[in-house]
């Protein structure tokens, strides 16, 4: 494929398992990827062991809410012509309790005010046939677990971000969905063989195997997929 016609794939919120391996997934399928942290020596890391697998970038970032965000989306468009889809991969957990809700704040900061503020700056540059993904959790879904009171609260918002902003970029032709799995590996090895790894009912998921759904929502298979969330969680959400 020509350079040009590559896809562009933003990663806002990049980690060493998650983001990695979603970054690998899009090279392995000849897009071009541009990763975006605030922490510059974990993208110079992250670029310099996947960069053999494709054309990969990185912007150093502080993704904070009160940050310009559409400073960031102008300075990928200038430099790649385009974004075509942007996977939203800010996250972190936190547990408290009601009785001691220390971690709202960080938790609504993190699965809330970042993520909306990203959508607000992506509803001016986005074009007909691009897509968001957000990351999500199964435990929205599940027995409520008091020991994750903030955190719970921040995903079920991020939740009604994903279905109110599909509804508002159904006129621009963009998709918006999420992804919900229960506990992710902290882990990732390129070329590793994933499936080994796991087995139905596990609560922890390789990121492979969320890179894989993540691919497939903005790819054209999925292009009648719009405004939901899909469990990616080998179907622990069922047994515990």
């Amino acid at each position: 494929m020509d350079d040009d016609n590559k896809q562009v794939i933003l990663l806002l919120g990049v980690s060493r398992s998650l983001g990695r391996a979603v970054a690998y997934k899009y090279l392995r399928n000849n897009c071009r990827v541009i990763i975006v942290s605030r922490n510059e020596e974990k993208l110079k890391t992250i670029k310099s062991e996947l960069e053999s697998y494709g054309d990969i970038h990185y912007i150093p970032w502080d993704l904070s809410s009160e940050k310009d965000h559409d400073a960031l989306i102008r300075k990928c468009i200038q430099e790649w012509g385009r974004i075509d889809h942007t996977v939203i991969l800010v996250g972190g957990y936190a547990g408290d309790s009601p009785a001691d809700p220390s971690s709202l704040d960080q938790m609504l900061e993190n699965h809330v005010r970042i993520p909306a503020k990203i959508i607000q700056s992506l509803s001016r540059f986005l074009n007909a046939g691009s897509s968001i993904v957000m990351i999500s959790s199964i435990q929205v879904n599940s027995r409520p677990n008091t020991a994750s009171y903030s955190y719970t609260i921040g995903k079920t918002a991020l939740n009604k971000i994903v279905e109110m902003s599909a509804v508002f970029f159904h006129k621009k032709g963009v998709r918006v969905n999420g992804i919900a799995p229960y506990q992710i590996m902290d882990s990732f090895v390129p070329e590793r063989e994933w499936r080994e790894l796991r087995k139905f009912g596990d609560s922890m998921t390789p990121p492979e195997d969320i890179a894989e759904v993540i691919f497939w929502l903005t790819s054209p298979s999925s292009d009648w997929v719009d405004g939901v969330i899909i469990p990616v969680d080998g179907g622990a959400r069922l047994l515990s």
